[in-house]
């Protein structure tokens, strides 16, 4: 005879499981065979359609075994690729220079990672520094992916580095660079993915759907993009389904000595998802060459088309006025969406870029913290008329405001913005 909360219908068990811990929801599906089976598909959902990973030979090889069952393997939709921070690294060298597992009360704790992996992570470190090839991990990597069968997302980032994090050094050392370790683990990543042969929906170099400062992200230096042609052909099919392209990217990296066409790499790569749909490109607004930014906006305008294009997300960017009017106008026929935040507009006139938006099919800009240059970095502002106060964002959403067109709201923008001080922006 089957007892009350057995004869409960499967929605009101999930309902009532959805707040359990692991252990809790462990044991209450060991309450009876049945409770065991109609938790089974809420449970592999909820613990296994996202799983993390290092490149680790430990971390990988647990991450095969979930793809060689066949009751798993189909529920993991996003792959988190993580790197350890040079802090974390530095902590578990002491730990394994100790050699006490686990490691005495006196060394802070850092989430997800084995005692057992400790000494597999400082040897994965070292090694990419030190320029091995890690065509191990791509392997063992490139089989799970293969094996995981509704794999649609892969993401990567480095714990607890966020874009707004500057490099870290260790006094009298040389810099040992988080984003040296990003880059190197990327370009492992979409080695793997190209082995692997398979096609995924969504890639992003950072952790979570919103932008901002504390976003956990991987910064990828611009010398990672240096791919020869025929990978970028190969990338054409990995990415031929692609619909969401999340870029963290660091520009300013070893002074200013670049190879001539450099900045066009990162569009051959952009160009080549070719079904895209949204690309959000965030690079590091304290970089002081805005110029190398800038740079790269400029190869973009110049050289990429998706035609499917709805939404383009700018953050930390420089640009010339001319160069997004450029971009915006290769996509008018699909781009409905633009966020700008934490941009400095390098040469024209916000007024002017924003009135050369009216040729556009826009529903929906955002501008947030942008800047231009006047003696020194100034910050636009515009006049909210409901308070009277100056706002140094504006948000313009046609499905929202009755009575008003696109049109007629980006005229409004226009005119309420604070211009005094606003000049062509100078190079520096």
């Amino acid at each position: 005879m089957s007892s009350p909360i057995e004869r409960l219908p499967v929605e009101l068990t999930d309902f009532i499981i959805a707040h359990f811990s692991l252990p809790e929801y462990q044991n209450f599906r060991l309450v009876s065979r049945l409770l065991h089976h109609v938790t089974l598909s809420s449970f592999h959902n909820r613990y296994f359609a996202r799983r993390t990973t290092t490149l680790t030979s430990s971390c990988l090889d647990r991450l095969l075994k979930v793809s060689a069952c066949r009751h798993l393997a189909g529920h993991v939709s996003l792959l988190s690729i993580k790197v350890l921070n040079n802090e974390e690294i530095d902590l578990l060298r002491d730990i394994h220079r100790v050699g006490i597992y686990p490691p005495p009360k006196r060394f802070p704790k850092i989430t997800q990672v084995k005692p057992a992996d400790i000494s597999h992570e400082v040897a994965c470190f070292d090694r990419l520094l030190a320029g091995d090839d890690p065509k191990d991990a791509i392997d063992k990597l490139s089989r799970a992916m293969r094996r995981l069968t509704n794999l649609k997302s892969i993401r990567l980032f480095v714990n607890d580095k966020t874009l707004s994090n500057k490099p870290y050094y260790v006094a009298g050392e040389l810099p040992c660079d988080d984003f040296e370790v990003a880059s190197l683990t990327f370009k492992a990543v979409l080695a793997a993915l190209l082995k692997s042969d398979i096609q995924i929906e969504r890639f992003q170099t950072v952790k979570g759907t919103h932008i901002r400062k504390k976003t956990r992200s991987a910064s990828i230096i611009y010398t990672a993009f240096q791919f020869p042609l025929d990978r970028i052909v190969s990338l054409g099919n990995a990415f031929s389904s692609l619909r969401v392209l999340v870029l963290a990217l660091r520009t300013s990296y070893s002074g200013d000595s670049r190879v001539p066409g450099w900045q066009n790499h990162i569009s051959h790569f952009i160009g080549a998802a070719a079904a895209l749909e949204e690309l959000t490109l965030c690079f590091q607004p304290e970089d002081r060459a805005s110029r190398h930014r800038a740079a790269v906006m400029q190869s973009i305008a110049c050289s990429v088309q998706v035609p499917n294009l709805k939404l383009f997300h700018l953050w930390g960017g420089a640009f010339r006025a001319d160069d997004m009017t450029l971009f915006m106008k290769n996509h008018s026929s699909s781009l409905r969406q633009l966020h700008i935040r934490q941009c400095f507009l390098r040469e024209g006139k916000w007024h002017d870029f924003i009135n050369s938006l009216r040729e556009s099919r826009l529903e929906y800009l955002r501008l947030a913290k942008v800047t231009y240059r006047s003696g020194g970095l100034k910050d636009v502002q515009w006049l909210d008329r409901d308070t009277g106060d100056m706002k140094d964002r504006i948000l313009l959403d046609a499905s929202h405001e009755e009575g008003w067109t696109m049109d007629e709201m980006l005229i409004d923008c226009v005119d309420r913005i604070d211009v005094s001080h606003e000049h062509e922006a100078l190079q520096h």
